[in-house]
């Protein structure tokens, strides 16, 4: 049962990167694309656990699904970054929730699953949860967020991802799997070098940066690629509908302490506070914590 605590280790700390990015990308840096090849250039770090680790070049066979597994990753992480751009962390947050939606989909539409009343229920669950997350009050408008749609090929592209690396790790161990994604998550990204608008800001960003916000953007990197390798550990020993089944706490731990920042910083995360956002997000919270635990016993 090692699968579990590295499961929640990773959602903890992915949800202490994805605070650090609402912070960098909505206070220091405003071009999410340099945001993100930066965090894929020091993401190379991985490299440093070749000699620590028992590194094994897979068959082509297994590493057409590693490259798909690392693009689609890659893809999916964009998505979130132009999410995170426009919407709240801690709805950001409560929509990750819906890969066990799209997981199940995949499953459906490939393998022919059928869905019982329980996946069923916790899939009405799941939706409901993020449609309530979806919603703004505002005076006497209610607002839906235009951020669902990025989230949603975020979730999508993380689905694939996650049936991919379980299927990967039963022939590349996860740290070898780990240091592949890493070098195929640069590799894509360095694409945005063809545009030369980004590489205008990305020098432009380079050159201004201080050595306190390269710090926060490697802290941000570090914590982040940390939860990747627990990640795939864990899927790499138990099955991927449990893993999943913990998501719920990330959506959980990032309400907790967004909310804490948000009293003492409000500046920080700029979180909607006021009663009935507070109250609209914890349902939306307790919708999909309550659709992964049907989930993971359905």
């Amino acid at each position: 049962m090692l699968w579990i605590p590295l499961a929640l280790g990773a959602h903890a700390l992915w949800g202490l990167a994805c605070i650090g990015d609402k912070f960098i990308v909505g206070n220091r840096i405003k071009n999410i694309f340099v945001y993100f090849v930066l965090t894929d250039i020091i993401g190379l770090f991985s490299l440093a656990l070749l000699p620590f680790i028992d590194f094994a070049w897979p068959e082509w066979a297994v590493m057409r699904w590693v490259i798909l597994a690392g693009v689609g990753y890659t893809l999916g992480i964009i998505c979130y970054f132009k999410a995170l751009e426009i919407e709240e962390v801690s709805r950001i947050n409560i929509w990750w929730n819906l890969i066990p939606l799209f997981t199940l989909g995949l499953a459906w539409v490939t393998i022919g699953e059928k869905l019982n009343s329980g996946q069923l229920l916790a899939l009405t669950l799941l939706l409901g949860g993020a449609i309530l997350a979806s919603l703004h009050f505002g005076g006497r408008q209610v607002v839906f967020s235009r951020a669902l749609f990025w989230m949603v090929l975020a979730c999508l592209e993380s689905a694939g991802y996650v049936v991919m690396v379980r299927y990967i790790t039963q022939y590349v161990s996860f740290s070898s799997l780990f240091v592949l994604i890493s070098v195929i998550k640069l590799l894509v990204s360095l694409v945005f070098f063809a545009w030369r608008p980004f590489r205008r800001d990305f020098t432009a960003t380079v050159k201004s940066m201080s050595a306190p916000l390269f710090g926060m953007v490697a802290a941000a990197t570090f914590i982040d690629y940390a939860g990747i390798l627990l990640n795939q550990w864990a899927l790499s020993l138990g099955p991927a509908a449990l893993v999943l089944s913990l998501e719920g706490f990330q959506a959980l731990f990032v309400f907790a302490v967004s909310a804490l920042i948000s009293r003492y910083r409000p500046e920080a995360l700029r979180e909607e506070t006021d009663r009935r956002n507070l109250l609209l997000k914890l349902a939306a919270t307790a919708c999909v914590a309550a659709g992964v635990i049907v989930l993971a016993f359905a």
